[in-house]
């Protein structure tokens, strides 16, 4: 099936009052980087996400990020292995530039074939709070894949009807007892949390969908810890629309069965 931007139907963006013109409002008590006593490692990090996201939002041109990342090395930065491959000459030649960015961090996630979810999130690099569009992999489609290739997921599911093996939240879901003579499927969704980095300083939380028949998990979105919103929601305002997303696709799954 093929996908696309698009919008969520069940989320509404937050009021423009929490939203300056530029994506932000006021600044965090409770970051998680004391700005003070930064060390080279990360802010060089958090430069380089700079850059990029910058990039990404239209703001900055594949010259300016490759030129930036070129005089920021030559001052003696930290290099992060993302600036190493970026940094680039001024007087390279036209078009260089973007073929540098395009094969280090490839195209940015709006033009992408791929769903996005509006997240209120904490860029860590502007000390700000900005609507960052999240990449996600809808439920039904992941899903669907896999039911596709996979012959043994209806004959699982038979052999435990069979044996009763089924508790009875299974059994008394609206979508079941509706379904007559059609096949179920139980469907799960995991999330937990994933160490990065070189030391593992940050982690983000994870979201995989699977049938319960079933050992292959499907990554269907990812959030960086570090970015959650904090205005005192303790994060749920990034959270929520990750869920809501996952809510649209497990209707549309439905609405296929």
């Amino acid at each position: 099936m093929a996908a696309g931007s698009r919008d969520w139907e069940s989320w509404v963006q937050p009021e423009d009052e929490f939203f300056s013109a530029a994506g932000s409002v006021r600044g965090d008590d409770d970051d998680d980087i004391d700005l003070d006593n930064i060390d080279a490692e990360t802010a060089s990090e958090c430069f380089e996400e700079l850059l990029v996201s910058l990039k990404f939002s239209g703001h900055l041109q594949a010259n300016h990020v490759c030129t930036l990342a070129f005089w920021a090395l030559k001052a003696d930065m930290k290099p992060t292995e993302v600036l190493s491959k970026l940094a680039t000459k001024p007087n390279a030649q036209t078009g260089a530039f973007s073929r540098k960015f395009d094969r280090t961090l490839g195209t940015a996630p709006k033009d992408a074939q791929l769903y996005h979810v509006d997240v209120p999130s904490k860029n860590r690099s502007s000390a700000s709070r900005v609507v960052s569009k999240i990449p996600v992999l809808p439920m039904h489609e992941a899903l669907c894949s896999e039911y596709v290739e996979s012959a043994g997921l209806d004959t699982d599911l038979r052999q435990a009807v069979a044996d009763g093996e089924l508790p009875p939240i299974y059994w008394n879901h609206p979508v079941v007892r509706s379904a007559i003579n059609v096949l179920v499927h139980p469907v799960c969704i995991f999330v937990d949390g994933v160490s990065f980095g070189r030391q593992g300083w940050d982690n983000c939380i994870a979201w995989w969908a699977y049938f319960m028949f079933s050992k292959t998990r499907h990554l269907i979105a990812v959030l960086r810890k570090s970015e959650l919103c904090s205005c005192g929601c303790r994060g749920w305002c990034s959270i929520q629309p990750i869920w809501e997303s996952i809510k649209w696709g497990n209707d549309h799954k439905n609405q296929r069965s």
